[in-house]
C-alpha cells in the first residue's frame, strides 16, 4: 500500500508532476494556449526545484 507520510518534499514536486500532465494535456486540447504556457512553465520549474532539493538533502530513489 502507497503511504504518503514516507514522502519527502523532492517526491511531492514529482508527485505533482504526473498529476498535472492530465490537466496540461486538457488545456491543449481546450486551446488555452497561455494557461498551457503557465502550468507548463510551473511543471519545469518544479523540475528544477526537485533535482535541486534531492540534491541538497541528499535523497535517492530506492533502486531495484
Amino acid at each position: 500500500m502507497f503511504i504518503f507520510k514516507i514522502l519527502n518534499i523532492a517526491d511531492w514536486f514529482s508527485f505533482y508532476r504526473v498529476l498535472a500532465i492530465p490537466i496540461l494535456l486538457l488545456l491543449l486540447f481546450m486551446g488555452e494556449r497561455q494557461i498551457f504556457a503557465f502550468a507548463l512553465l510551473v511543471s519545469y520549474s518544479t523540475d528544477m526545484i526537485d533535482g535541486f532539493l534531492a540534491r541538497k538533502l541528499k535523497v535517492t530513489s530506492i533502486g531495484p
